[in-house]
């Protein structure tokens, strides 16, 4: 099995955002020098959430300071970006880093990002639908077109061109069925965190390897699974740590992406996260924010990785990428973490898939 570590760039108190970008550069660094296989970046604008508008951009400064690690978009949000522009700056870093770009593709969740942007949410269905095909076509062709209505293009080359195949290194982030079913569709692998048990998720991964065995005549790759994580020695104070940090980070979750409100059910496309909300709103802050903790990955190294073995026992073999830093977690803590995480327990997490 393959192994991944997620930077996040949440805005944290004392500290500006220049000193958070510094803090988690030294970690996605040290990740390639702990031996995982990739680094995952996301992009999200304008708020504390995640301080992180450019995974492409990111990752070619990291490529340039790293020689293996593959580099992961976690995810480029298509809606937000010309899908002309995502191809070039993909073919690019692509050749920068010397073939390690995964491509990871995103629809967006957050309000406040779509407003901002000045793009209706409710479009966002239609524009990823659009973009998504017409990426992949041109990173296997050299050229894109479409006929619109979002992304109108003649045929046009994208330069430099493509240099070498994209054929499994597509992935796209889901939470719904449709979002599965457009990954399967596109050949794209499946990025999902874990936000409940992995028995509740099956049922999406299931949908999404039927869909692209029926497309794709072949079975469908591993799935990728972001895990919060955080490992310490001593088995309590892993689990102290967890739920403080942990809980908090996931109260930025409900605020960001407004889960306390009632626009997900009367936007479309968003319908089927309003279920989702309304449990949050069932379940209070609090009791959400805990459950959310006791379905991650923390503990002892023996702990963690029995936690991705049993992941693995109903899923089978997976990406199992990590997120170490959260919540406002000093930094020291999450070094401390990630070490004993490669140190310790990526060995036998790559031996599980041996």
């Amino acid at each position: 099995m393959e192994t991944g570590v997620q930077v996040f760039f949440q805005s944290i108190p004392g500290m500006n955002d220049y000193e958070v970008l510094t803090a988690e550069l030294a970690v996605a660094l040290r990740a390639e020098e702990l031996g995982f296989d990739y680094l995952l970046s996301p992009e999200h604008h304008f708020v504390d959430y995640s301080i992180a508008p450019d995974p492409l951009q990111f990752l070619t400064y990291v490529a340039a300071k790293t020689r293996r690690i593959g580099l992961v978009t976690g995810a480029v949000i298509l809606p937000w970006n010309d899908p002309m522009r995502v191809a070039e700056k993909a073919s690019l870093l692509d050749f920068m880093s010397d073939g390690r770009l995964i491509l990871g593709f995103g629809r967006g969740l957050a309000r406040v990002e779509y407003e901002k942007f000045g793009i209706p949410m409710g479009e966002a269905r239609g524009r990823f639908d659009e973009a998504a095909p017409m990426i992949v076509d041109a990173l296997r062709t050299g050229s894109m077109s479409g006929p619109g209505p979002f992304y109108p293009h003649d045929k046009t080359p994208i330069r430099p061109t493509p240099q070498r195949s994209f054929d499994g290194r597509i992935v796209s982030v889901a939470k719904s069925d449709e979002s599965a079913v457009a990954a399967a569709e596109i050949g794209a692998g499946l990025m999902f965190i874990v936000q409940k048990p992995i028995e509740d998720h099956m049922p999406m991964v299931e949908l999404y390897r039927r869909r692209y065995e029926d497309v794709h005549e072949k079975p469908a790759p591993p799935p990728w699974l972001i895990d919060f994580c955080y490992v310490h020695e001593d088995a309590d104070e892993a689990q102290r740590v967890a739920h403080e940090y942990m809980q908090r980070y996931y109260v930025t979750v409900l605020n960001h992406y407004e889960y306390g409100g009632s626009h997900l059910a009367a936007t479309k496309g968003y319908e089927s996260y309003a279920a989702g909300a309304k449990r949050v709103q069932e379940l209070g802050i609090e009791e959400s924010a805990r459950q959310f903790v006791a379905i991650n990955n923390f503990g002892t190294p023996e702990q963690v990785t029995e936690r991705v073995r049993q992941r693995r026992e109903v899923v089978g073999d997976y990406v199992a990428l990590f997120g170490v830093s959260f919540g406002g977690l000093e930094y020291d803590r999450v070094h401390a973490s990630c070490t004993l995480l490669g140190e310790q327990v990526l060995p036998a997490v790559k031996a599980m898939g041996a």
